[in-house]
């Protein structure tokens, strides 16, 4: 059964109670490099995430799982350029009943090279009857990208292709189910907002989808951005958001973005982009099938050790015991301006590093020299942010300069570059000057917002935080 629910233009007001996961599917026509995507925010109690290379089955792929899984995975993408992700379907089944989603998906990545051989997979288990009942988001290297939700023995299929915007969102509930229990309706319309913002400027590559919509952390009825927020929200302390109803939660544990390559071009393009820990915490990690291997950094022998950096720094970012769901927004942002410079670099490197590889993807060596470089990359703004002590709750070292059209920007001696983070960490302009001078900067390129300047090629200098704070 492979059949079309309009969901374009759905703004769904139901309230909802925050169940796990939020995923997004996007066709080759919704992205701007022309690459099928799939996004995955895991939201599970269990901290430790790993990613490795599983091999035996028709195809090899790489995927996340569990530390010390082997028969069970979460997300990912196999040699033949399929990928696949998932978030529970809480309104076309029972509760409480033993996964195996993990299962399924493990089986579709050994064994399926295009969606139809998803699809046969889906019938033949429907026959026997599935134990879980989810959302399934998937790709072939032919660009074909859909999303199934799936009950217990039958499924329903939507192609992005056929949607207005050419991407699919979805957070815990099926379209196809009943209308009493669709889990994580906040979460599905703050994620459709974005993508629909984001197609409309033609912005959705991997970058908008790990800066913009893994690490959001908007309310139902609050917009906090920019970051951090300054104010009081539901009696909570100074400047701190609960994240039940966010696209980033306290139960975040990792985030998957799978890349594949452009139709027509050779399945070995495929790609994926891998956050061992809660998005606000760290930066994503390039990973290739063609390797033949994961990094042991996000592989250990029993955890991850970027995983398990990530779990001791997000003590910072949810410090109450009280409210294990609260999110100090001046610590978010502190986080965020420290290893932006580190994330920045990991999209530059990757970047010019691809561009050089020939046209059916990198060799074992490449693929593999470049996925360690970045961990390195990674662990290494680890340990320089380890050394710095939080805030708190109402920190006073972090008023920015505020400006509506220039700023004066002032360069250390010997420093004649400069770059520009937004509160999320993302780069957004670099500035050069004259060493040692001064150089009124127009601003007004800027959106509305809080921002930092830092300076590469000196980083112990101090950064300068500042406000844009009128629209051009």
């Amino acid at each position: 059964m492979f059949s079309k629910l309009r969901t374009a233009g759905w703004v769904l007001l139901l309230a909802g109670a925050a169940g796990a996961c939020t995923v997004a599917a996007f066709g080759p026509g919704s992205t701007r490099d022309g690459r099928p995507m799939l996004w995955k925010n895991r939201d599970v109690t269990n901290p430790n995430q790993e990613f490795r290379l599983f091999a035996g089955g028709r195809f090899r792929f790489v995927a996340n799982a569990y530390a010390g899984e082997t028969t069970l995975v979460w997300a990912g993408i196999n040699e033949a350029g399929f990928a696949i992700m998932n978030a529970d379907a809480d309104n076309i089944g029972g509760f409480d009943l033993p996964g195996d989603d993990g299962q399924l998906m493990f089986n579709a990545l050994g064994g399926c090279g295009s969606v139809d051989d998803f699809i046969a997979l889906l019938d033949s288990s429907g026959e026997v009857g599935r134990e879980w009942t989810a959302n399934y988001g998937v790709f072939d290297s032919t660009g074909r990208t859909a999303m199934f939700e799936v009950a217990n023995t039958w499924h329903v299929g939507y192609e992005a292709a056929e949607d207005t915007l050419g991407f699919i969102v979805r957070a815990n509930f099926a379209f196809a189910g009943d209308t009493n229990r669709r889990i994580g309706i906040d979460r599905f319309n703050r994620a459709f907002s974005l993508c629909t913002t984001a197609r409309r400027g033609n912005r959705i590559d991997a970058e908008f989808v790990i800066n913009e919509l893994a690490r959001d952390v908007a309310q139902p009825d609050l917009d906090p951005y920019p970051l951090p927020f300054e104010g009081r929200y539901q009696g909570y302390p100074y400047g701190c958001l609960p994240t039940a109803n966010a696209l980033c939660r306290n139960t975040t544990r990792s985030v998957e973005v799978m890349v594949g390559p452009r139709p027509g071009e050779p399945a070995g393009t495929g790609m994926m982009w891998v956050l061992a820990g809660g998005p606000e915490v760290t930066a994503p990690i390039p990973l290739w099938v063609a390797a033949g291997r994961t990094p042991e950094l996000l592989d250990g022998d029993s955890t991850s050790a970027l995983c398990d950096s990530a779990i001791a720094l997000r003590q910072a970012n949810f410090p109450y015991e009280e409210w294990p769901r609260l999110v100090n927004t001046f610590s978010y942002v502190r986080i965020r301006e420290a290893l932006a410079p580190t994330e920045s670099l990991v999209f530059e490197l990757v970047r010019a590093e691809t561009a050089t590889w020939a046209p059916t993807g990198p060799t074992p060596g490449e693929a593999s020299a470049l996925s360690d470089s970045c961990c390195a990359l990674l662990l290494d703004g680890y340990a320089r942010l380890s050394s710095q002590s939080g805030p708190p709750d109402r920190p006073q070292g972090i008023r920015p300069t505020v400006v509506e059209n220039v700023l004066l920007l002032r360069f250390p001696a010997g420093v004649g570059r400069s770059q520009v983070f937004d509160a999320a960490g993302r780069r957004v302009a670099s500035v050069n000057g004259v060493p040692g001078g001064e150089l009124r900067w127009d601003v007004r390129e800027l959106a509305p917002g809080s921002y930092v300047v830092r300076f590469p090629d000196r980083p112990e200098a101090a950064p300068v935080r500042f406000v844009r704070a009128n629209r051009p």
